[in-house]
C-alpha cells in the first residue's frame, strides 16, 4: 500500500520523532478511564484533562468500580466533581457510567473484555457524544492495541502527504504503518499524538 510506505518513509525521516514503547494509561480505576474518555474529544489533553482525571484518582481512591463512581457522581453531581459547566460532555459522562452499570462493567479488566466484542462498540456508540474515535479511545485506555484518529492524526497524515478518505482510512492507514515499523499499534497512535501536541 503506497500510503503505508509513504507514511512510514515519513516517520524514518523525522530526527525528532520518538516511538513510545509501552503507552499506558497507568491507573485501573473506571472513574478516571470514564472522565478520560468522556472529556478528551477536542479539549486539551495536558492543561484541562488530565488534571480532571488527576483530581478524580486522589480524590477518589476507592471509585476503581463503575458502580462505586456512580455513586460519587450521583453525590456530588458531575459538574461539582470536574468543575465543569453542565454540558453535553458531562450528559456523556453520566450515560456512559449507567450504561456501563447496566452492562455489569464494574473494573477495566471487564470493560476490556467487553469491548473486544464488536457489537458491544456498536452498542457503544449509540450514546450521544460517543463517535469512533472515543470507541477507540476507551479500546486504548485499556491497552487494548488500536488508534483513535484525531485532528492530530489527520493533521500528521496530511505532513506526510498522506491523503485519506475518512476515519476508517485513516485508521487502516496507522494500523499497517505501525505492522511495517513493528511496533504496536497503540504506541504509534500515542508517538504520533505526543509528536503533535509537543
Amino acid at each position: 500500500m503506497e500510503k503505508v510506505k509513504l507514511l512510514s518513509h515519513y516517520i524514518q525521516t523525522l530526527p525528532d520523532f520518538q516511538i513510545i514503547e509501552n503507552p499506558t494509561t497507568g491507573y485501573d480505576h473506571m472513574g478516571a478511564v470514564l472522565v478520560d474518555a468522556a472529556l478528551q474529544a477536542g479539549i486539551r489533553y495536558d492543561t484541562v484533562v488530565w488534571p480532571r482525571v488527576e483530581a478524580v484518582l486522589t480524590a477518589y481512591p476507592d471509585a476503581k468500580t463503575t458502580s462505586a463512581f456512580q455513586r460519587v457522581l450521583m453525590i456530588t453531581g458531575a459538574p461539582n466533581l470536574l468543575d465543569w459547566s453542565p454540558d453535553r460532555k458531562i450528559n456523556t459522562l453520566v450515560d456512559t457510567t449507567q450504561f456501563f452499570v447496566s452492562e455489569k462493567i464494574e473494573t477495566v479488566d471487564d470493560l476490556r473484555a467487553w469491548l473486544l466484542e464488536a457489537d458491544n462498540i456498536r452498542r457503544l456508540k449509540e450514546i450521544h457524544g460517543i463517535g469512533p474515535k472515543t470507541a477507540d479511545y476507551f479500546k486504548i485506555l485499556t491497552d487494548i492495541p488500536t488508534s483513535a484518529i484525531d485532528r492530530h492524526l489527520y493533521n500528521f497524515l496530511a505532513q506526510a502527504g498522506v491523503e485519506v478518505n475518512g476515519y476508517d482510512e485513516a485508521q487502516e492507514v496507522i494500523r499497517q504503518t505501525a505492522e511495517r515499523l513493528n511496533i504496536d499499534e497503540r504506541a504509534l497512535d500515542c508517538s504520533i499524538w505526543s509528536y503533535m501536541a509537543g
